[in-house]
């Protein structure tokens, strides 16, 4: 595609610029919607005057709504938007730098989006669209029965985008984990069963603490609605979960003094599926636990790894040194330009 950019701009050399720039507003107006002419103006570092004749443009083309409120995108401009994406990254280098990081990690695929979700939270609309679109062409493409959903704030926040998804299947969907000390939103039965409502799917839930004993983890295992969940997660389809800050994660399952001493030591810098991981992807911490776990992956289609922020980056890296094959990433700009900065790519 980029030679035939490059061909565009040489007849039309103004063209990529007025792409870009359009794409620009597109993004910052969904972001920032309803927003405002002036408030835009200062966002994007252009005069009032120059983004009043891209509005007029964009209103014209109906691929915005303009009223007392601010400015909001059409449900066209919403398709367009996603749409220009892949075009504007392979212009800007994104695309690129998604198969470098693919590539290294020996990974099936790598998605950016623009942003840094620890700067701007609109970010995870982003992320839930890049993510839409993925299982949309799952769907299409691949006979899915069975999803396995995890939780936590990003992939709660991620959820609340989802779009819904049209399809022929009858499709469950499974919590991943039991409860643990994130909020009632994040936890993973409640973000399972919004995927499940996206996917016009059954939910089933997982109930069950998250840290437990191993004697109680031994009892558990033998109840029927957790052998069937067991049963749903080992044969899914589809796996969605996110990449935890080692530290962090353990603050939220309440994890003692000793155990975060353990974690420190060890230099945990990751957390996924109750597994800690130092920077070389070694595991240097296991937590007890019923649902989903890494060894599982192996065995399912297509996984999905979603995180956000530059916070992440050390995170991502630790963990995708050991992901499995089928992966797809889908990361912000944040995350990825300090991996691909900690990795000299």
């Amino acid at each position: 595609m980029q030679n035939y950019l490059n061909a565009i701009s040489e007849v039309v050399p103004d063209m990529i610029n007025v792409l870009k720039n359009r794409y620009l507003i597109l993004q910052k107006i969904n972001l920032m919607s309803p927003v405002g002419r002036r408030t835009l103006s200062s966002e994007l570092l252009i005069s009032e005057r120059k983004l009043r004749t891209e509005i007029d443009f964009l209103k014209q083309k109906h691929l915005i709504t303009v009223n007392r409120g601010g400015m909001s995108l059409t449900e066209n401009g919403e398709t367009v938007l996603r749409q220009l994406a892949d075009i504007v990254q392979e212009i800007s280098g994104v695309s690129e730098h998604e198969k470098l990081l693919a590539n290294y990690f020996d990974i099936e695929r790598v998605l950016i989006v623009p942003g840094n979700l620890d700067e701007n939270k609109d970010v995870l609309s982003l992320l839930s669209y890049a993510l839409n679109d993925c299982l949309e062409s799952d769907f299409k493409t691949k006979d899915i029965k069975t999803i396995t959903v995890l939780g936590g704030t990003t992939l709660s926040g991620v959820m609340t985008y989802m779009k819904p998804i049209t399809h022929n299947n009858d499709v469950t969907v499974v919590s991943g984990r039991g409860g643990m000390g994130d909020s009632v939103k994040a936890q993973a039965n409640a973000v399972s069963e919004v995927m499940a409502e996206r996917v016009s799917g059954k939910h089933v839930s997982l109930y069950v603490p998250e840290n437990i004993s191993q004697s109680t983890y031994n009892n558990l295992l033998l109840e029927p609605s957790v052998k069937r969940s067991l049963e749903l997660i080992a044969n899914s389809d589809i796996a969605i979960h996110s990449i935890g800050d080692a530290m962090s994660m353990a603050k939220e399952r309440g994890m003692d003094k000793d155990e975060l001493l353990i974690l420190k030591n060890k230099k945990a810098v990751a957390e996924v599926f109750g597994s800690f991981y130092n920077q070389k992807g070694d595991i240097v911490y296991q937590i007890p636990r019923i649902g989903l776990q890494a060894s599982m992956l192996v065995d399912i289609a297509s996984v999905y790894a979603i995180a956000g922020g530059s916070s992440k980056a050390s995170a991502i890296m630790a963990y995708l040194k050991n992901a499995p094959r089928q992966t797809c990433l889908i990361i912000d700009e944040g995350a990825a330009d300090l991996v691909l900065k900690g990795l000299s790519l």
